[in-house]
Formats: structure tokens, sequence, C-alpha cells
């Protein structure tokens, strides 16, 4: 190894602490999320409901083979990487090669599938080109400076692709004649991010060639697919109801609920960073016993709780507010869906630090069971409830998924970590009571100033009810600063 590859891969292997990690990553991930956000607000502003809902469930569709191409190899090359630092090059030339066989496979099983859904409905194209997304994908490695934990470059990466998508959407979109600018601009954004981390890689390590070996394809596969299964399952239990919702009643109403619906995954990516962050470090403290494992584990469970209840609550309070706000008139109807989907916010939360312990000690079928318990509750109530409730009908049945998935992965992560945060649960809930007050006392004020008051409630009872004590002080110093 040359003296420049090996300074470059001196650099890459440098373990960040996880409180650096998690700003890193966050500072460029929020931005980045604003940026898609944004995005959406801008759709739904100048193509109107009926058209954002045929840009979303053409995406919607397109996720599944999307986590079908990466069938787990994300994760379990994080984890791979995070285990055995010294071989990354080696495992991203490996695994690099079954991502790209996998994306093959996807993408032609993508356009069978865009054909028949063209029948239903109008959006076969547009899946076909947000397909081609696959390939990208399959060349990005944000899930190797994930396991190196470089989340500063990950977000990089995330960033890039949000920020060309940005751009290249309000400089060309301006009706639904330039419905096809959307999908073309996204997988731009994408190939730019993947084109940017592949030569961070190449100087950190130098040439890294692609390698195929069909033998280690299929055992990689074996052991990596109840990861890519869960994922698959986890995007029913998320994006079912939109897809069916869009299928039976049509784009107009995908449009209408996928409105809130973004407002709830904007807010959920906190849980999805904090979740990042972690996960390498749970895989790493595995090894070293228990105690050590169960308290970064804690730790995250109550972060996740006190972040998580006050916009599961205020989400709801100011949802007639905030969908004018963002959405502008139109989308009146949607006001009852962020309502009904705001509380899902804290089970997702609380979500995180379970299901990546269990990824971290190995626990994939596991994992995967629980997946599988909320897919289905999720596709039955959707079933079920659409008939009925139309609009409201994906909304109660996320609430019940997550639910679901929720009491399961705290059962089944007792094999390998107890933890409890019924102190946090009850400072949380107090303190969000006192948000609750302060928003109703504004509720005929402005969006933003209903945001700061509910804000500042919470953060008094926080105080008073003494959620973060001295001993909390003292692990988050130990576990994120060091």
């Amino acid at each position: 190894m040359t003296g420049r590859h090996a300074s470059g891969e001196s650099a890459a292997l440098a373990r960040r602490s996880m409180l650096g990690n998690f700003l890193s990553l966050s500072a460029s991930a929020w931005t980045s999320q604003i940026l898609n956000f944004l995005i959406i607000v801008y759709l739904a502003r100048v193509l109107g409901a009926d058209a954002l809902g045929q840009v979303t469930l053409a995406q919607a569709v397109v996720l599944y083979f999307r986590l079908a191409a990466d069938m787990g190899l994300d994760m379990f090359g994080s984890r791979r990487v995070a285990a055995d630092r010294e071989h990354a090059a080696a495992t991203v030339a490996e695994l690099t090669g079954c991502r790209l066989a996998n994306a093959a496979l996807a993408g032609s099983a993508l356009v069978l599938a865009a054909l028949a859904i063209n029948w239903v409905r109008p959006v076969g194209w547009l899946m076909l080109a947000f397909g081609l997304s696959l390939a990208p994908v399959a060349l990005s490695l944000e899930w190797a400076f994930g396991g190196l934990e470089r989340m500063e470059l990950v977000g990089l990466s995330r960033l890039t692709a949000a920020g060309m998508w940005f751009l290249l959407v309000v400089a060309l979109v301006r009706g639904a004649g330039s419905l096809l600018v959307v999908p073309l601009a996204y997988v731009t954004g994408l190939s730019c991010a993947s084109c940017v981390l592949f030569l961070l890689f190449r100087r950190a390590y130098g040439p890294t060639p692609v390698r195929f070996n069909r033998a280690r394809w299929t055992a990689t596969l074996r052991e990596a697919a109840p990861v890519g299964l869960s994922f698959i399952v986890i995007q029913v239990y998320v994006g079912f109801g939109l897809v069916a919702l869009g299928l039976f009643e049509g784009e107009r109403a995908a449009g209408l609920y996928s409105a809130p619906q973004r407002i709830v995954l904007f807010l959920s990516t906190i849980s999805s960073m904090f979740g990042a962050t972690i996960y390498p470090r749970l895989a790493a403290l595995r090894v070293q016993g228990r105690e050590p494992f169960e308290r970064v584990m804690r730790l995250g469970l109550r972060v996740m709780v006190l972040a998580g209840v006050p916009l599961a609550v205020g989400g709801a309070l100011v949802a007639p507010s905030l969908v004018p706000f963002v959405y502008g008139p139109g989308y009146e109807d949607s006001v009852a869906v962020l309502q009904w989907l705001a509380p899902s916010v804290v089970l997702i939360f609380t979500n995180v630090p379970f299901g990546y312990a269990l990824l971290a000690a190995g626990e994939q079928r596991s994992y995967l069971h629980t997946a599988i318990a909320g897919a289905v509750v999720n596709v039955v109530a959707n079933l079920v409830l659409i008939p009925r409730l139309h609009l409201l009908g994906p909304a109660v049945a996320t609430l019940c998924a997550e639910g679901v998935v929720l009491v399961t992965l705290v059962f089944a992560s007792r094999r390998i970590a107890r933890v409890e945060a019924s102190r946090t649960v009850f400072a949380a809930a107090a303190s969000a009571a006192l948000m609750a007050g302060a928003l109703l006392f504004v509720r005929s004020a402005a969006f933003p100033v209903q945001v700061v008051a509910g804000a500042a409630a919470y953060a008094v009872g926080l105080v008073v009810f003494r959620a973060v004590r001295r001993t909390d002080i003292a692990m988050i110093r130990d576990e994120f600063l060091a």
C-alpha cells in the first residue's frame, strides 16, 4: 500500500464520537431532508394534488424494488465494515458486485410491474423513470462510510443528491407537462452523490475494482436476506396505505394523503439519523458484553422518547395551521390525515433503539418477524378501513401497525438487553401536557407563534419534571463524547 493510500485509510478509519457523528450527519442530512421536503411542497403547489399523487404513487412503488435490490446488503455491509475496518476495500469490492447483480434482477421485475400497473393507473412510465435510480443506488457507498462511522460523508452524499434534485426541479418543472423531469432529476441527483462517495473512497483506498463471484453472492444473500426482507416488509406497513389508496381511489386521493405523510416522514428523519448513528457503536459494543450494550441502548431510548412525544402531540394539535401553511389551498382534507398520522411519530421514534439493537446483535430473524407482524396488521387494516374511512384509512392503519411493531420489538429485544424508561416517559408526557395547554391557548395565532409557544412550554416542562438528571448528563458525556 502506498503512503498516500495508507494515510487516507488511516483517516477513514479514525472513529468519531457518537455526538460528532450525529451532528455531522444531522447538519447535512437535515439540509437534504429539508430540500426533499421543499421539492414536495413545490410540486404540490405547481402540479396540484392529482399530479402529485402520480409522482408519489410511482415513487412509492419503485421503493419496493430498490429495497429488493438492496436485500439487506446495506446493513450487512455496514456491520461487516464496522467489525473489520482494515479490510473495508475488499468488502466494498465484493458487495458492490452483489448489489449490481441484485439491481439488474430488480430492474427486470420493475419493468413487468410497471406495465401491469399502467393498466390500472397511468403511472407506469413514471415508475420506469424512477426505476433508473436502481443503478446509482447500487453503486452508492453510503453503507461503507456508515460502517466506518464517517457520517459526515454519508450526509454529504444525501445533501448532494437532494441539492441536485431540488435545483433541477425548481429550474425545469413548470406544470404537468414537465412531469417526466421529476424522476429524471431525481436519478441525476443520486448519480452525482454516488460519484462523490466513490471518489472519496478511491482517494482513501486506491482503485477498488468490483468483483462478482456467484457463490459468494448467493452466500451473502442468504446471510443478509432476513434484514432485506425486513426492510421490504417495513415499507409495506409504511407505504402500502398510499399505494392502496392510489390504486383504489385515484391519484388525487394519493396526493391528498401523501402531503401530510411527507410531514410525518420529514419529522421521522431525526429517528433515522439517530439510529444510523448508534448502529455501528452498538455493533462494536456487542462483543464487549451486555452492560455497555444496554447502556447505549438505554440512552437511545430516553433520547427518542423525549424527542418523539412533543412532535407527536404538537403535530396533531397544530395540524389545522400547519397543512395550509405548508401546502397552501386545496389540501384542506389533509388536515384530518395529519391529526391521525402525527401520533405515530412517537411510536416510530421509540421503535428505533430496539430495532437497531436487534440488528446490531445479529438478530435479523427476530427483526424480520417483527416487521412481518406490522405489515400483516397494516395490510389487513388498510383493506378493511380504506373503503370505510377513505383518506383516514391508511392513517389509522399506520397507527395500528406501529403499535404492534413496538410491542413485538420490546419483547424480542429482551433476550439481548433489558431497558426501561418509565421516568423519562412520565416526564415527557407531563411536559407534553403543558405544551398542549399552551397550544390550545394560542390556537388562533399564526403557525410560527404556535410552534414557539409549544416548544417553550415543553422545555419548561422538561426542567420542572427533571427529565434530564446529572446521571443522564454523565451518560451522554461518556457515550456521545467518547
